[in-house]
């Protein structure tokens, strides 16, 4: 176990993450997913808007709903693991 833990330290990834650094920037890790969400949705618009057809609200709905599940988890997984579940 120690070789893999300086496996994952040699190439600047630790194993295990502490609670602090977890909870620390969480915004800022999670923010390349959420933007790549959001272009992707103007951009389906914007196709769409360019084309003359009618958007796709349901795609972007669901785009809305992905987000919206990569932004909450980490904190739902922080709040069952401070409950211990």
């Amino acid at each position: 176990m120690r070789r893999v833990h300086e496996w994952f330290l040699h190439r600047g990834l630790p194993l295990v993450l502490t609670r602090r650094v977890r909870a620390r920037k969480l915004v800022q890790r999670s923010a390349p997913m959420v933007s790549a969400v959001g272009a992707l949705t103007a951009g389906t618009m914007l196709l769409a808007d360019l084309t003359g057809d009618d958007p796709d609200y349901g795609y972007a709905i669901r785009l809305g709903a992905i987000a919206l599940v990569l932004v909450a988890a980490p904190f739902v997984l922080e709040i069952l693991h401070r409950l211990g579940t």
